[in-house]
């Protein structure tokens, strides 16, 4: 965009000087005062933008006084170029300019046919330097401060800078496993049962520190006594020891060595009086022998089930407890008639009377039957007996001197009374088994069988009347297994105890002087 000579604006804007020299101001009457008005600007398109920019000129005037400018020596840097006057296109003054490699004459005629063949360079690796099989490319006699790229193979890096495996690894994972080191495939049976043993001996050890202390006096197996034959229960009448279990075990007055009757059925309890004895089978039957056990014949109006079933015996009266209910049979064809059904947890006889742990709608208790033409006792529980009584898994039962003296058997407890039943003292003392009292005097020992848990030693520990609690035995088996299902009983004509579990039927007492 352009302006005419005689446009006012255009001459202030263009020259706003006075002809007098003052700046921004017009002699002439009638001009604009170049402070007052200026000049509006206008808009320059693209092309007129590109035409006002400042280029440096093509080609140098010799005549046009820029040597001034430059220093006058711009002819002199290049006078072959300016002054040859010859053709243009003339190359010879490049012939003497380093243009790097010589061409031969015939390149030409190798870029032929054979130029499309494919160029064998060789081995991409070949005559490559390697850090194992080459020289490092710095010299031996560099500075042993200074390292080079090569020396990047013995650096170590930390922790901090672990690319977490992005970059991966020339090697396989397989280099760096020492096989030595591994165990060997049949190992972790023999670690297993490392720890099966050491987890054994810690619970035993834990198991020890709860126990009471050895009394002064020990008790010894009786050699030659029993049977090594595994058994679940045992019970005595009057000279004779009968055991039940894989077959029926009996030890005849005056004996100690167990012999096998003809009551081969597995059983789970047994019980007799002078008529007749009773064997309650494992599939929850009952078998009743009348010829010292030669033989039996099932009882005939009794259910059987699936749960236990535990006996008792009073003067001409066999009891049985089955899922609950309390059954009894009297005579020698008697047959089983219902006592009681339901909430009878526990029972065992003892001087001609029965004692029963019951629960009922109005709470536990500990109920004595002396005869028939007697009505039933009852001693309510409270506290931990009633707790015992009423969720104890397989509670248990020793009684003597006809049901004075009572303890409840359980593994989270043992409790004993002197009383009936209407008070009852905790014994410290838990994973009970089974108990017996020595004797039907008042003052007579009771006899715990414990077997802590997850230990392979079972105990015999006596609680005296004063309360004072000791062991007096250990049972354990030759391979180191516990007694299983177990249960012990006085016999008070030997004057031994009675155990009977997966061991067998063993005989514990005094040791005898030689």
């Amino acid at each position: 965009m352009s302006y005419g000579k005689d446009d006012r604006v255009a001459e202030v804007a263009c020259d706003p000087r006075s002809r007098d020299g003052k700046p921004g101001w017009e002699d002439e009457p009638g001009r604009v005062h170049a402070f007052g008005a200026p000049a509006r600007v206008p808009r320059k398109t693209e092309e007129e933008e590109d035409d006002d920019m400042d280029l440096p000129p093509l080609d140098t005037d010799p005549d046009g006084g820029d040597d001034e400018a430059t220093g006058g020596d711009f002819d002199d840097a290049l006078p072959d170029l300016r002054d040859d006057g010859g053709d243009p296109l003339d190359d010879a003054n490049a012939q003497d300019l380093d243009v790097g490699l010589d061409v031969e004459d015939d390149a030409d005629a190798a870029a032929g046919d054979d130029a499309e063949e494919g160029v064998d360079v060789g081995a991409l690796d070949e005559d490559l330097a390697t850090l194992d099989s080459e020289e490092s490319a710095v010299g031996d006699d560099r500075d042993e401060g200074a390292y080079g790229d090569d020396d990047a193979a013995d650096l170590e890096f930390d922790a901090t800078q672990d690319d977490g495996g992005a970059e991966g690894t020339g090697e396989s994972a397989e280099n760096d496993i020492d096989e030595s080191a591994l165990p060997e495939l049949d190992e972790s049976a023999n670690d297993e049962a490392d720890d099966d043993a050491l987890a054994d001996e810690l619970l035993e050890e834990a198991a020890r520190e709860k126990l009471p202390p050895w009394a002064p006096s020990r008790f010894v197996v009786l050699e030659g006594a029993g049977a090594p034959v595994p058994c679940t229960a045992v019970t005595v009448c009057g000279g004779r020891v009968l055991a039940a279990g894989d077959v029926v075990l009996v030890v005849d007055e005056g004996a100690h060595a167990a012999r096998q009757t003809g009551l081969d059925t597995p059983s789970t309890a047994v019980v007799a009086t002078d008529e007749v004895t009773v064997v309650a089978s494992a599939r929850g039957g009952l078998l009743v022998s009348r010829d010292g056990c030669a033989s039996a014949t099932p009882v005939a109006g009794f259910r059987s089930g699936k749960g236990p079933v535990e006996l008792a015996a009073t003067p001409g009266r066999i009891w049985a407890l089955h899922e609950g209910s309390l059954w009894s049979m009297t005579g020698r064809e008697g047959t089983p008639v219902l006592a009681r059904e339901g909430g009878v947890r526990a029972i065992k006889a003892a001087g001609g009377t029965l004692v029963v742990l019951a629960t009922r709608p109005d709470g536990a208790a500990i109920e004595r039957l002396r005869g028939d033409d007697e009505a039933w006792q009852r001693a309510p529980l409270e506290g931990a007996a009633a707790d015992l009584a009423a969720r104890a898994p397989r509670p248990d039962l020793a009684v003597a001197t006809a049901g004075k003296r009572v303890a409840i058997v359980s593994p989270r407890g043992l409790l004993l009374s002197n009383d009936g039943g209407h008070s009852f003292e905790s014994i410290d003392l838990h994973d009970v088994l089974g108990a017996c009292f020595a004797g039907d005097e008042e003052d007579a020992p009771l006899y715990a069988l414990v077997a802590p848990r997850g230990a392979a030693t079972s105990y015999v520990v006596r609680v005296g009347e004063d309360g004072d609690v000791s062991r007096v035995a250990e049972l354990r088996g030759q391979d180191g297994t516990g007694l299983g299902e177990a249960s012990i009983a006085w016999d008070g004509a030997r004057e031994l105890v009675w155990i009977a579990s997966r061991l067998g039927l063993v005989a514990l007492g005094p040791a005898r002087p030689h």
